[in-house]
């Protein structure tokens, strides 16, 4: 894929330097490729982003205020479009200079047939290009530009679009017809800086910076691909080092300029995002809701909701909890299951009895929650297994109260469903002589039997048990039954019956 590329970029970047009358001083015995190539520098995007006939993807830009030329020729930029398994799809690419303004670029793969539309662009139809001059252009407002089908002009038709997010101008880069189909669950782009022409093999230690921030990819579904790669690839001509970036969606790219500036903290914080880019500052997800939590099998599980995880683009949950030995250094991510996220923690002796601190987090791959605060007290015996059918379990402590009597059985079952979590409970109206230490649900269809049930959390008068759906049990009648235990014994079992919903959100 490389050197098609590379290719194609230096078949562009000549066309645009004739364009835009650059003095270009190539040097006969060297590669053209070569020295394009050892003046690049380029990371890439890829996530969830997708790119068909009805979904168009689209990047905002901000190129820090340029003053001077590569020796005298322009600074050049580049995004190159590709599917999911490195098939190229196509390149825009632009460049500025004191002397000429701005120059834009782009061309497909398999283009053949062209067609300016409402815009000035010059376009070829035998090397499937546009490109355009725009003197008055000024890089010093952030643009968005915009990749997509042409359904004006029909089935494989793609369109290029440049917006100036400060002033509204609106460039219509043109349309191109492709018979290579466009389409891809993954799209990836590549965001390259260089310098389009030759003047000579390097442009030395102190070249003009062109310092640029690029911002998330975003397709016309809402999806965003929020950060780039963390790896940087440059070339022996190329001074360049990621930004820092510590409130903004997007990589910043500091490129150019002296090695030491390069990698001067001064300079590669310097990005200050201008107002009009609306990826720059990307909402703050919801915070995760409608924790729960069970001991079963040696496991304290901690459920919580997402529900806008899709709308909001959530990508993780995470608990941050310094007791339980996850500080905000090291936290324990969770697994997704719809709009449901578990996490699992080993209990051990130390841990009985005891009341943890926890606090969740929804996080979009960049922008992070505000927590969900929350505590967990580990029941006494939340290593204790109950073995054979209903068994009581052993060695429970006494409850704060001396129980003189069994608990009573537990009354009032209420079940609900939120995302793929069930949550299913009951109330246990206790006397002080009948004060209850454990709860547990009995339902092989739950993966809970009768020698490994599912133990419920006791707060006050209410008893609650978390569930974890799977698409097995859609549409499915589960049976369960759930009894309350102390010193004692157990209490009689309430048993139930519940039909699953046909379809779970979700799953």
């Amino acid at each position: 894929m490389k050197t098609p590329r590379i290719s194609l970029s230096i078949c562009l970047a000549l066309a645009v330097a004739l364009v835009v009358g650059s003095s270009s001083q190539a040097i006969a015995d060297n590669d053209p490729a070569t020295i394009l190539a050892s003046t690049e520098a380029q990371f890439s995007y890829q996530g969830a982003a997708s790119l068909s006939s009805s979904v168009s993807i689209s990047q905002e830009i901000q190129i820090q205020p340029l003053t001077a030329d590569f020796d005298p020729d322009p600074v050049g930029w580049s995004v190159d479009l590709s599917n999911s398994a490195g098939s190229f799809y196509g390149e825009i690419s632009w460049n500025w200079s004191q002397a000429s303004g701005a120059a834009f670029v782009w061309s497909l793969v398999g283009g053949k047939q062209t067609n300016k539309n409402s815009g000035n662009s010059n376009c070829f139809d035998a090397q499937g290009y546009c490109t355009i001059n725009i003197s008055s252009w000024n890089f010093a407002d952030p643009f968005r530009f915009t990749f997509g089908a042409d359904k004006n002009l029909g089935a494989g038709w793609w369109n290029v679009s440049v917006l100036d997010l400060t002033d509204g101008t609106l460039l219509d880069l043109g349309s191109i017809k492709t018979g290579v189909p466009i389409n891809t669950t993954s799209v990836k782009v590549q965001d390259m800086i260089y310098r389009p022409t030759e003047t000579d093999i390097c442009p030395g230690d102190a070249a003009p910076n062109a310092d640029t921030y690029f911002g998330p990819v975003v397709d016309s579904t809402g999806v965003e691909d929020v950060t780039g790669t963390s790896t940087l690839t440059t070339h022996n001509c190329a001074n360049a080092a990621f930004g820092t970036l510590p409130s903004y969606a997007g990589t910043y790219l500091v490129y150019g300029g002296t090695k030491a500036s390069v990698a001067s903290p001064d300079r590669q914080g310097a990005f200050k995002p201008s107002p009009a880019l609306t990826t720059t500052t990307p909402p703050i997800p919801d915070a995760p809701s409608n924790f729960t939590f069970s001991t079963t099998n040696g496991l304290l599980s901690l459920f919580v909701q997402v529900p806008k995880l899709a709308a909001q683009g959530v990508k993780a949950v995470y608990l941050v909890s310094p007791e339980l030995g996850h500080p905000d250094t090291n936290p324990v991510y969770a697994n997704l299951t719809g709009t449901s996220a578990r996490l699992q923690v080993p209990i051990t002796n130390d841990m009985l009895g005891q009341t943890f601190n926890v606090s969740f987090f929804s996080q979009t791959g960049f922008v992070i929650s505000d927590p969900l605060l929350q505590t967990v007290t580990v029941p006494k015996n939340a290593l204790q297994k109950p073995s054979g059918s209903h068994a009581i379990p052993k060695g429970i402590s006494p409850a704060p109260t001396i129980a003189t009597k069994v608990p009573s059985a537990p009354s009032g079952v209420n079940i609900s469903i939120q995302g793929s979590l069930m949550t299913i409970s009951a109330t246990s109206r206790q006397t002080n002589d009948t004060q209850a230490s454990a709860a547990y649900l009995v339902s092989p269809s739950l993966n809970g039997g009768s020698a490994s049930p599912i133990q419920g959390t006791l707060a006050g008068n209410s008893i609650t048990f978390a569930v974890q759906l799977t698409k097995a049990l859609q549409n499915q009648v589960v049976k369960f039954s759930m009894y309350l235990s102390n010193r004692l014994g157990k209490s009689k079992s309430l048993s139930e019956s519940y039909k699953i919903p046909a379809k779970i959100a979700g799953l």
